[in-house]
Order: structure tokens, then C-alpha cells, then sequence
């Protein structure tokens, strides 16, 4: 297909502590590169009241066909 174009699955896991100390995970598969998804997530928990205590990612990049 001409129009088609190759792009990355990252999936990437967070894990925050909350005021109370209670840890929260995120677990996603997202299509774009590294840096795309740690941008998206740390503008998704701007201003929240929590801090982020590890980020970590698996390392299994998929090439995936996306139709532009």
C-alpha cells in the first residue's frame, strides 16, 4: 500500500505515589516514540498531586503498519 507508513508500539510502565503514599501503576501501549509517550504522560499528570517514582519500559518495540 503506498500510503502506508511504519511506526513504533512503546509500551511503557509508571508508577507513581500519591499524598498518601499509596503506589498507582500505568501500564500502556502506545504508538509513537519514546520521547512522544513521556511527554503525553507527564503533560497527563501536570498539576496532580503526585510524584512520579519510576518509569520503565520493556523494550519491545513492534513494527506496526499504520495507513497514513
Amino acid at each position: 500500500m503506498e500510503n502506508e507508513k511504519s511506526v513504533l508500539i512503546q509500551r511503557i510502565l509508571f508508577s507513581y505515589k500519591n499524598e498518601n503514599g499509596t503506589e498507582i501503576s500505568c501500564q500502556s501501549d502506545i504508538v509513537a516514540t519514546k520521547e512522544q509517550a513521556l511527554d503525553y504522560f507527564f503533560k497527563a499528570f501536570e498539576g496532580a498531586d503526585i510524584s512520579i517514582i519510576d518509569v520503565s519500559n520493556d523494550k519491545q518495540w513492534q513494527q506496526h503498519s499504520h495507513e497514513h
